[in-house]
């Protein structure tokens, strides 16, 4: 699972021309589902998603001292299969790793449930539909979680010398 979190000031989604949900000071959350996931990963990304630092204590100042949880903020989740979009080989890209339609709704769905336990704000897309997204990024703040890395190793330091 790969979501790609925005802090923003407001956001809105439409299809067609009708407002589906929009949210104000929050989070807007594309959410990319692998053809490997299962729900386990929806435990891992709503957890960090709910306690990453990504606010600051004051309005209109900068820091990543709150999470979303702690400030009572909005979520707006949309699903994007485009987040698997390979483009390593071609021109066109290649999505062969996203999940398929059964699979990603269900565990969209899922996400969508978990987040809601919160209390929080927390609205959605239209799965499946051409959906026209509207933002303010706050920040601008944009932050890739891919669940896949939680078990890799971190990395060495590296101390350089310059002459």
């Amino acid at each position: 699972m790969k979501v790609l979190i925005q802090r923003v000031k407001n956001a809105k989604v439409q299809v067609g021309n009708n407002d589906i949900s929009s949210i104000n000071e929050g989070l807007l959350i594309f959410l990319g589902v692998h053809k490997d996931d299962s729900f386990y990963e929806t435990n891992y990304i709503v957890d960090k998603i709910l306690n990453l630092r990504l606010f600051p204590k004051k309005t209109f100042e900068s820091g990543f001292d709150i999470s979303v949880i702690d400030s009572s903020k909005d979520i707006l989740v949309i699903s994007q299969f485009t987040l698997y979009g390979s483009t390593r080989k071609g021109r066109r890209p290649d999505f062969t790793d996203a999940a398929d339609s059964k699979l990603a709704n269900s565990i969209y769905e899922n996400f969508i449930t978990k987040l809601k336990k919160t209390n929080l704000n927390v609205k959605s897309g239209e799965f499946g539909s051409v959906m026209e997204i509207t933002s303010i990024n706050w920040g601008p703040v944009s932050i890739i979680i891919d669940s896949k890395e939680r078990n890799m190793p971190r990395k060495k330091k590296v101390n350089l010398t310059l002459n």
